[in-house]
C-alpha cells in the first residue's frame, strides 16, 4: 500500500500519472481531482488534467480545464497553445484562431506563429500562413514539419513552385527520416509531368525510411497509372 501526504498535490498528481500509464484512467481521474481539490489556483493541476481529459477523447472537459488554466494565469501561454489546439482539432477555427492570436500577443513564440500558420494554411489563406511559417522559422530554423508548411503553402497558392521546392529541400535536409519533405518533392515533380523523377524519389524514400506513408504508396500507384510505364 502506498501512503501520501494528503496534502500535496504533487503527489496526487503523480499517482495520476501512474495510473494513466497502467491504463487505469478512472483512478488517474479521482487523483487529478484531489489534487486540484487541494490546490485549486495552481495552473498545473489544470493543465495536467485537461490533457489527461484531451487524451481520454473528452474534449469538453479539456476545454473547462485550459479554460480555467488561463483564467488562473491570464500570461501563461501553455494553456492559449492546448485550448487553440483542441479549438483547431474540432474545426472551430474562428475560437482557434482567436486563441492563437492571443497567445501571439502573450509570447511571440516560434509555436505560436506555426500553430496560426497551420490554421491558416487549413482554412486556405496560403498568404498568410506563409507570413506566420516565415516568422517562425525566423525565431527557429530546425524543424522540418514547419519547412514542409512553407513549402505546402507556396506549393497550394499555385504560383510559387521553385520557392516550393527550395522550402522542401531544405526541410529534407534536416530530418531524412520523417519523409513528408520528400513527398512533397515527388508532389511537385508529378505536377510538371516528370513521372520517373516522381517515381525515383518515392521509390528511394521507401527504401531509406522505416516510416511506411500510405500516401506515398498512393502518389506511387497515381504515377505509374498517369505514366507510360506498362511493366512496374
Amino acid at each position: 500500500v502506498v501512503t501520501i501526504d494528503s496534502l500535496n498535490d504533487n503527489a496526487y498528481r503523480g499517482m495520476a500519472m501512474a495510473y494513466k500509464y497502467i491504463n487505469m484512467p478512472d483512478k488517474a481521474e479521482m487523483n487529478y481531482l484531489k489534487a486540484i481539490q487541494i490546490q485549486p489556483q495552481y495552473w498545473g493541476n489544470h493543465n495536467t488534467l485537461g490533457v489527461f481529459y484531451y487524451h481520454q477523447g473528452r474534449n469538453e472537459d479539456a476545454i473547462t480545464q485550459f479554460k480555467k488554466e488561463i483564467e488562473i494565469t491570464p500570461e501563461n501561454i501553455k494553456g492559449y497553445t492546448n485550448l487553440g489546439g483542441i479549438y483547431f482539432q474540432l474545426g472551430q477555427w474562428d475560437e482557434a484562431q482567436k486563441v492563437f492570436k492571443k497567445a501571439i500577443t502573450i509570447e511571440p513564440s516560434y509555436q505560436a506563429y506555426s500553430n496560426l500558420g497551420d490554421l491558416y494554411f487549413y482554412r486556405h489563406h496560403f498568404d498568410r500562413a506563409i507570413q506566420m511559417y516565415r516568422k517562425a522559422l525566423a525565431l527557429s530554423d530546425q524543424d522540418y514539419v514547419v519547412w514542409a508548411g512553407l513549402a505546402e503553402a507556396y506549393l497550394w497558392q499555385g504560383t510559387q513552385s521553385e520557392k516550393a521546392k527550395e522550402y522542401f529541400q531544405k526541410g529534407d535536409g534536416i530530418n531524412k527520416d520523417r519523409p513528408i519533405n520528400q513527398i512533397g518533392l515527388g508532389h511537385l515533380s508529378l505536377l510538371a509531368k516528370d513521372t520517373l523523377e516522381a517515381l525515383r524519389i518515392f521509390e528511394e524514400t521507401l527504401d531509406n525510411t522505416d516510416f511506411k506513408d500510405l500516401s506515398i504508396f498512393l502518389q506511387i500507384a497515381g504515377a505509374y497509372i498517369n505514366s507510360d510505364i506498362k511493366n512496374i
